[in-house]
């Protein structure tokens, strides 16, 4: 069951992560804005590569239910920040450059 959700979530953040891109390739963006997104996706990356790789070293169900677990926490995080990280890409291109 929580395969069926890691997967969903993975093919969500996916398309999250692609409209990211999109916004963070085709806008005039502060350093800030720039390196906040390059630190963060690699941060998540690492993050659920991590976890994918004690996945495949560990034979214990129970163990292997928490890391989905985690994995999927990890997705649901990283989609919300992208999401509000575009949100305020947008904000700054359009001049308001009110940065939190």
């Amino acid at each position: 069951m929580n395969d069926e959700v890691l997967n969903k979530l993975y093919g969500q953040m996916s398309s999250v992560h692609d409209k990211a891109e999109s916004v963070f390739n085709t806008s005039k963006l502060s350093t800030m804005l720039q390196n906040e997104y390059k630190n963060k996706v690699s941060q998540y990356n690492e993050m659920y590569d991590s976890l994918e790789e004690m996945k495949s070293l560990t034979t214990n169900e129970e163990a292997l239910e928490n890391l989905i677990n985690q994995q999927i926490e990890v997705l649901r995080t990283r989609i919300k920040w992208q999401v509000d990280w575009v949100g305020r890409a947008i904000d700054y291109n359009k001049g308001k450059n009110e940065l939190v």
